[in-house]
């Protein structure tokens, strides 16, 4: 994650919803507050970082 995703994903949680998507869910399906503990159970490998470099968009990921 870069710019501000890296800033504020802590708190805002980017990554849930990103993951989530990942697994195909939608913004209101019930399970995507557990898209973290859920990737794992489908065979699915989740590592995330912050970076410093300038992205093109302040939201990159």
């Amino acid at each position: 994650m870069f710019e501000s995703f890296a800033k504020i994903y802590r708190r805002h949680s980017p990554d849930i919803a990103l993951v989530g998507g990942l697994l195909g869910m939608e913004p209101d399906d019930g399970r995507l507050a557990d898209s973290l503990e859920i990737a794992p159970e489908q065979g699915m490998e989740v590592l995330l970082t912050t970076a410093k470099p300038h992205a093109d968009h302040p939201n990159t990921v």
